[in-house]
């Protein structure tokens, strides 16, 4: 069997956080879903990442996504979030055909 790809580990793990099944995402960020969630810092922290149990650069990291990936992720994960969800997902779509364009060519 094929190694699962990073669509397929992603949708896992929005599934598992959905049901509840876990109670920590990976070794990177062990016990943040269990704590409280920090102010609101425009930085390092901004609300329209945090809008979830986890931080999306946290995942983004801890399933070690690439450039183009993480991208894609960051985008379809903000878009109603941040005021702009057209402009996000058409950045997320350009991401995403770049993907598919280096992925095809391997």
């Amino acid at each position: 069997m094929n190694n699962p790809s990073w669509f397929d580990k992603l949708e896992q793990r929005i599934h598992e956080l959905h049901e509840n099944k876990i109670d920590r995402i990976g070794p990177n960020l062990e016990g943040v879903v269990d704590q409280p969630t920090p102010p609101h810092d425009p930085v390092n922290r901004p609300a329209h990442y945090t809008t979830g149990t986890i931080e999306v650069l946290d995942f983004i990291e801890d399933q070690q996504f690439g450039y183009l990936d993480g991208q894609v992720i960051k985008y379809v994960s903000r878009y109603r979030h941040k005021g702009k969800p057209l402009e996000d997902l058409q950045k997320a779509k350009f991401y995403l055909e770049r993907l598919l364009r280096k992925e095809s060519h391997e």
